[in-house]
């Protein structure tokens, strides 16, 4: 017995988190999206990485370093341009992770543009696990 609560102890301790979706409060998974995507859109536009990555989960953060932000800024930009703007479609869940769909429409581009925004969150932050910008 004293083993098994020994060993609750440390993992509670430890600080492990345990990652989740957002949940089915579209209000709430909007509201936050929304904040995310704007940071995200005001770092593309500016070429600004850190505010690219604010809310970045520290895995994407890893794989996501300076030079191939630049990299993916530039041929965002020659392919479809500068962003205009963009639609809330909605969400979904998916394990641990909430998927919100957007429609985006970049200057250079006749097609809109889907970004896939994958948000987890762990204890009380909520972080983007992935971001992809495909077109329909």
């Amino acid at each position: 017995m004293r083993i098994l609560f020994l060993v609750l102890s440390c993992v509670l301790l430890s600080g492990i988190t345990h990652a989740e979706s957002l949940g089915f409060d579209e209000h709430y998974i909007r509201v936050v999206s929304e904040r995310t995507m704007d940071g995200i859109i005001e770092g593309l536009r500016n070429g600004n990485y850190k505010q690219y990555t604010h809310d970045f989960h520290p895995t994407l953060l890893r794989k996501t370093p300076p030079s191939h932000f630049k990299k993916a800024v530039g041929a965002l930009h020659k392919k479809v341009g500068h962003y205009l703007y963009r639609d809330y479609l909605g969400f979904l869940n998916k394990g641990q992770t909430t998927l919100v769909l957007w429609k985006a429409r970049f200057d250079k581009s006749t097609d809109d543009l889907i970004i896939i925004l994958t948000l987890s969150r762990e204890a009380t932050i909520v972080f983007v696990k992935d971001i992809k910008f495909n077109k329909p």
